[in-house]
């Protein structure tokens, strides 16, 4: 019976080591199976992610291509988008001058605030660097002209910054506003750098008299008439074309009916994109 009763505590120690040792393995089958399914986990993981990457190359691809064939089309747009997050978004402007280029930023706050900033100048170099490649290069102006596009450069990013975008959904509005007054802003820059050029006794400069205005100023005379001269000044209002020129001349001889070319000028220059060129033509016309 002594006998028997040791062999039974016997058992009983190995059994006890056996259901540790069960326990043990237990405990470590729960722990590789966690890891199993974290080892699945990362590896339909890098499966998804080296599908996305190559979706990524050819998505890239065909979005350089249609990006370039967008910059193509002449003034189909003019801007760039340099960042964008859930917080902000900032872009420039590929303007026709240095002088026309804009940065824009807006900052977006937790209560959907929107606070915008605007600057204009040379663009970045990467910006650069990439429009130089899509074909885009900047014109250069008559010195007159740039000094023309830094004021109303100047006036544009002072309303912009005074603008008030009471939500997100606004931004868009803003930046289609934007462009259409430096598109608006580059016909005339053209249109007066043309004018400069064709006529040799002209400058231009900020109006004495109307505020944010310029004055065209010309001096022309006839080939038979020399000593008589007609002075002209088209003062050209900050809305030009959406507005009319005022006009005066000025003759120092009789040679010159300046009554009859002010009502010429009353019929040729209503209110309109190359309302300024056509009374230069009128006015050449006369000499």
């Amino acid at each position: 019976f002594e006998r028997t009763m040791s062999e039974v505590s016997s058992c009983e120690d190995e059994v006890s080591e056996l259901e540790a040792q069960v326990e043990d393995a237990e405990r470590q089958l729960e722990l590789l199976q966690s890891m199993h399914e974290r080892i699945h986990d990362v590896a339909e993981a890098n499966e998804k992610a080296d599908t996305l990457r190559k979706d990524e190359k050819d998505y890239r691809s065909t979005a350089d291509s249609s990006y370039f064939k967008f910059f193509s089309i002449e003034r189909l747009h003019n801007w760039v988008l340099t960042g964008s997050s859930e917080s902000s978004i900032s872009l420039v402007f590929r303007g026709l001058s240095m002088e026309t280029s804009i940065h824009l930023s807006f900052a977006i706050s937790s209560a959907s605030a929107v606070t915008m900033k605007a600057e204009f100048g040379s663009l970045p170099r990467a910006v650069t660097s990439f429009l130089n490649v899509a074909g885009a290069k900047q014109s250069k102006f008559h010195p007159a002209v740039s000094e023309f596009l830094n004021t109303k450069m100047v006036l544009l990013c002072n309303d912009l910054r005074n603008s008030q975008i009471a939500v997100p959904s606004e931004i868009s509005t803003m930046i289609h506003f934007a462009e259409l007054r430096v598109a608006r802003i580059e016909s005339v820059a053209k249109e007066l750098d043309s004018i400069l050029a064709r006529c040799k006794n002209s400058f231009l400069q900020p109006s004495d008299t109307l505020r944010d205005g310029y004055d065209f100023t010309a001096y022309l005379s006839t080939a038979s008439r020399k000593a008589e001269r007609l002075h002209v000044i088209l003062t050209i209002p900050d809305c030009y074309p959406f507005a009319p020129i005022d006009t005066k001349l000025h003759a120092n001889g009789s040679h010159f009916d300046t009554e009859s070319i002010l009502r010429q000028l009353r019929k040729a220059t209503k209110p309109g994109f190359g309302a300024l060129t056509a009374a230069v033509k009128v006015l050449q016309g006369v000499c």
